[in-house]
């Protein structure tokens, strides 16, 4: 199922808490590492009720030490992620066109 989830941080934070609930932290942590290093976004992590627990723990904590993650650094996802806005093909064009 998670590998079929493409780029959905929906299914993805599905599993984590699904993992967590069923007492398996160490595939929740496991499987949050992966998604976090492909892009999910940090702030959804921290903002997920079904993940208090986890945040608590000690592994968690150091799986953001090992990605150089600071949840307190953009607590509401204001900095835009990887993806970012679309470029245009030309600088000056924009999504108007020349």
């Amino acid at each position: 199922m998670i590998s079929e989830a493409g780029d959905s941080h929906d299914v993805v934070l599905l599993a984590v808490v699904t993992f967590e609930s069923v007492g398996n932290r160490t595939r929740a942590l496991r499987q949050l590492e992966q998604s976090l290093r492909s892009g999910l976004p940090l702030h959804e992590v921290q903002a997920h009720y079904g993940l208090v627990e986890l945040r608590r723990d000690a592994g968690y904590r150091a799986m953001l030490e090992r990605l150089h993650l600071n949840p307190g650094a953009d607590p509401g996802g204001l900095t835009p992620s990887k993806t970012g806005c679309p470029e245009p093909a030309r600088a000056g064009e924009g999504l108007q066109g020349p």
